[in-house]
């Protein structure tokens, strides 16, 4: 070829054959007009699957904060290609927590996060809630999480009445999703807004469950969406779409999940390519805002290639 440009491309080049016995089939739709069969360099190695360096990772650490210090509970991280459409839950149980029957009352001391490294910090004047004879003294946050059918290692945390500093004042989830080449995109979804200074702690007890879904490359897309579902409703936290036209067939596919009457919630950057495509199709546009940044913060998100995650909006 006479194109240099083309040829500097195609020099450092991957793409896919079929083995079909005697020879192989290309499969490389990089160029226009790619047809099957035809071939666009001349292949010096073969490789049953790609190096580590192509896979999409995904990386995400569940992080509580007590007493003004954020900490690490548990996580996974793992390629987006073993993770995708494996169920991944997390089920936060909140229990109360009763004084021991003939105990004095309790006096914490020490300091720390969780479980038993419980107390420091000022006192509250509260009198702690009681039922029966028995004093409620605080809350367990008891965390399972979830990956496929594999159970990960997940930290609990004790908050007592009268010791602020073992509140927890919020929790969530901190995603990172690293793609070839390095590219990191880092997004977040709050669990809980917990404790506030000076309200008495809250010791009702709670289960929440959330449910998360990766999705890899729906249909003729390259898309990779992280989704929060809930019954009726699923949430886009992060969605990367390379190819604009991925972003209806990924809107498709989370319909049809959640099926009739349900919602699909997305933050969709107005010079996003598809933007009027998904207008076309039936979204639509339950709120505006407005997003502002320097331009050292133009490495946060590509408007046109990804869809950022809620918090932003």
């Amino acid at each position: 070829a006479e194109d240099s440009v083309l040829q500097a491309f195609a020099r450092e080049h991957t793409w896919v054959e079929i083995n079909q016995g005697d020879t192989w089939l290309p499969l490389d739709p990089s160029f226009p007009r790619a047809r099957i069969g035809e071939s666009y360099a001349e292949a010096t190695q073969r490789f049953t699957e790609p190096a580590d360096a192509d896979f999409q990772r995904l990386e995400m650490k569940i992080k509580v904060q007590t007493g003004g210090r954020a900490a690490d509970v548990g996580g996974f991280s793992a390629t987006v290609a073993d993770l995708a459409l494996q169920p991944i839950a997390l089920v936060v149980e909140t229990t109360p927590v009763r004084e021991a029957a003939g105990a004095a009352p309790a006096t914490p001391s020490g300091g720390g996060l969780f479980g038993e490294a419980m107390g420091g910090g000022k006192a509250e004047p509260e009198p702690p809630k009681t039922i029966g004879e028995r004093p409620l003294i605080g809350v367990r946050f008891t965390r399972s999480l979830l990956v496929g059918d594999s159970p990960r290692p997940v930290g609990g945390t004790v908050s007592l009445a009268r010791n602020a500093a073992t509140h927890v004042q919020r929790e969530w989830l901190e995603f990172t999703l690293t793609g070839p080449g390095g590219l990191r995109r880092r997004f977040d979804r709050v669990v809980q807004q917990g404790a506030v200074a000076g309200v008495p702690l809250d010791l009702t007890a709670r289960h929440r469950r959330i449910g998360i879904t990766v999705l890899s490359g729906p249909g003729i897309s390259a898309t990779t969406a992280v989704v929060l579902e809930a019954p009726g409703r699923i949430s886009v936290l992060r969605a990367l779409t390379p190819d604009p036209r991925g972003l209806p067939v990924l809107l498709a596919e989370l319909t049809s999940r959640v099926g009739v009457g349900g919602f699909v919630d997305i933050v969709v950057p107005g010079p996003h390519p598809a933007l009027p495509d998904l207008l076309g199709s039936g979204a639509r546009v339950l709120d505006v805002d407005l997003w502002c940044a320097t331009h050292e913060a133009a490495g946060l998100i590509d408007p046109a290639r990804e869809l950022p995650s809620p918090a932003l909006a």
